[in-house]
């Protein structure tokens, strides 16, 4: 089985969302900043 991305997302230090393309449309620019608030968390 392969994977493919279904969204790409280009995030500033703070984790805002400078850009983004969609493939799908199955992932939120809003879920892609709380990934990254929760990445953050993590460390």
């Amino acid at each position: 089985m392969s994977g493919a991305a279904s969204a790409l997302f280009l995030l500033d230090i703070k984790g805002r969302v400078l850009i983004w393309r969609d493939y799908r449309g199955d992932v939120s620019a809003v879920e892609a900043e709380r990934f990254f608030t929760k990445l953050i968390e993590k460390e």
